[in-house]
């Protein structure tokens, strides 16, 4: 059985936040609007090729569909402060305001293990 990680590319999930943290105004990018650019980025890319970005799964809240495994991943390095390894590189690329707006970011290079 897959755990969250091996379903989840998180690294194109932090690549893909750094990219929205960048090309989103100052203070504009909340939770919700997260949640709505990547179900953008992964159905798009899904239209067209046949497969998701991410590897993730959309459930339906009331506000619009929420990336289920990246959503948990987000709770559990902000929310929980979890000290596994994927949370703490979120935590190391992007910091949030107590209204959970992304205020700081910084773009690292995200290289899958081993290359």
């Amino acid at each position: 059985m897959k755990t969250m990680v091996e379903e989840l590319n998180v690294d194109k999930l932090i690549n893909a936040i750094l990219f929205f943290c960048k090309n989103t105004a100052e203070n504009k990018l909340g939770i919700l609007k997260l949640n709505k650019l990547l179900y953008h980025l992964d159905f798009e890319h899904y239209k067209k090729y046949g497969r998701s970005v991410l590897g993730d799964t959309y459930f339906k809240q009331q506000l619009g569909p929420v990336p289920s495994m990246s959503y948990d991943l987000f709770n559990l390095a902000f929310r929980d402060k979890t000290d596994d390894e994927y949370s703490k590189r979120l935590r190391e690329s992007i910091k949030l305001d107590p209204a959970q707006k992304v205020i700081n970011y910084e773009i690292k290079p995200i290289k899958a293990k081993g290359k």
